[in-house]
């Protein structure tokens, strides 16, 4: 799964209004970007525990 502390940083550097999040299972890398602000894009690694 996802740590969501990862996803809250990602979220507080955004200048965007909007987000896409692009996620194709719990073991694969989330990709989020905004149309708001071009420059951005984070990709977060899922975590086995």
């Amino acid at each position: 799964g996802f740590n969501c502390r990862y996803f809250i940083d990602a979220l507080q550097v955004m200048e965007g209004e909007t987000i896409e999040a692009c996620i194709n299972s719990d073991e694969s890398p989330c990709l989020i970007s905004s149309e708001d602000d071009e420059g951005f894009l984070s990709i977060i690694m899922p975590m086995k525990l």
